[in-house]
């Protein structure tokens, strides 16, 4: 996956300098299931921390930070449901 791969190497770049305290973390959002299927595959292999994974966003009462866009808006009306991550990738 390009996006995947782009994005790991920019966190990677980010976390060479740990002294700095910068932590690189992906915050995923789709309503389209099997993108967020494939994404949570891919970042499973490669051995990415995932944290706040849920099917539902707008129904989860775990998650309370979420910032709706207008895109999120327009397909939740439409009835489809909000997949979300969150990803970091693992020091190797």
């Amino acid at each position: 996956m390009l996006i995947l791969n782009i994005t790991y190497q920019v966190c990677s770049q980010i976390l060479l300098f740990p002294s700095q305290k910068i932590i690189c973390e992906v915050h995923f959002k789709t309503d389209n299931k099997g993108l967020f299927a494939s994404s949570l595959e891919q970042f499973s292999s490669e051995q990415w921390l995932l944290k706040n994974v849920t099917l539902d966003l707008h129904n989860d009462s775990r998650i309370s930070d979420n910032i709706m866009t207008e895109y999120e808006k327009k397909f939740s009306e439409l009835g489809f449901t909000i997949n979300r991550l969150e990803a970091i990738p693992n020091k190797k």
